[in-house]
């Protein structure tokens, strides 16, 4: 679940517009004189089923709890997002963490490539030989991006290190292990690969 969603199940939209504005129930909804613009008759309504609200007056303007504190506070998105997310407790991702997650998204795209070019290669032979037995044909192999890890260790850290990957983000993106005696080494050695998308 996103911030955002997160947020949004979190946070009433009856409750966050009654901190600026004096509702009234009508019906199921609520009701009152809009508060971005002057009227005599309330024309700005919350709908608590559909956590949105409308103005159906002279802004004729509508949306979710983002966009209304994005208009009552003169908020951007970023400020309306890390105001709300402090008022429920709810941590922003920060940027490392942002740039963690992407390392390891693209580490793993990487490492996914990398085993089935070696899986269609001479060195993985005996591999696709064993999946062609068990009806697995090539194309499933493509499809699915099935591939296999060599047993030298080093094949996938060494590949990694040419795209420029540093050590601890290879670490990170779970595909090398620190070994007993010292150097990293591939965690998978000697296997047909399943990625799980």
């Amino acid at each position: 679940m996103s911030v955002v969603e997160d947020i949004k199940v979190r946070v009433d939209i009856v409750d966050l517009v009654s901190e600026y504005v004096a509702l009234e129930k009508s019906g199921a909804n609520f009701r009152s004189k809009c508060p971005f613009h002057n009227e005599r008759t309330p024309s700005f309504f919350v709908f608590p089923s559909r956590q949105t609200w409308r103005c159906f007056g002279a802004c004729a303007t509508g949306g979710d709890l983002f966009s209304f504190l994005m208009k009552h506070q003169n908020f951007d998105f970023s400020q309306a997002l890390t105001f709300l997310s402090k008022k429920v407790g709810i941590e922003m991702p920060s940027k490392k963490n942002k740039q963690n997650n992407e390392d390891i998204f693209k580490i793993n795209e990487e490492s996914i490539s990398f085993y089935s070019k070696v899986l269609m290669s001479d060195r993985g032979k005996t591999s696709r030989n064993y999946l062609l037995n068990r009806g697995i044909s090539t194309d499933t192999m493509a499809d699915f991006c099935l591939g296999f890890s060599l047993s030298d260790g080093m094949s996938l850290k060494t590949y990694l290190e040419s795209l420029g990957f540093k050590e601890e983000q290879m670490i990170l993106g779970g595909m090398v292990t620190q070994s007993k005696d010292g150097p990293l080494k591939d965690l998978f050695r000697g296997r047909v690969m399943v990625p799980i998308f």
